[in-house]
């Protein structure tokens, strides 16, 4: 998911992510499988290391931002702007 993200500062986004998981306990290997995660929010910016997002900013100062989010570019596996 690297590359050319196309969206702006405060965009509401649908983000599809494969999450760093575990099980405590033996586990049969070819039956693990790491959780796929689906979060919804604001588009905050992303850089070379990934994406950042938000449930909520400020709207009068937006640099203060609400649960901020920050998953890793390999993580990612679909960013989509929601339609409003």
């Amino acid at each position: 998911m690297r590359g050319n993200i196309n969206l702006r500062f405060g965009d509401p986004i649908v983000i599809d992510w494969t999450d760093a998981g575990g099980h405590a306990g033996w586990s049969e290997i070819s039956t693990y499988e790491p959780p796929k995660i689906q979060s919804i929010g604001y588009f905050m910016k992303h850089d070379k290391e990934g994406l950042y997002y938000a449930s909520g900013f400020e709207k009068e100062d937006p640099s203060m931002a609400l649960h901020l989010g920050f998953i890793p570019h390999g993580c990612l596996k679909k960013v989509r702007k929601l339609k409003g």
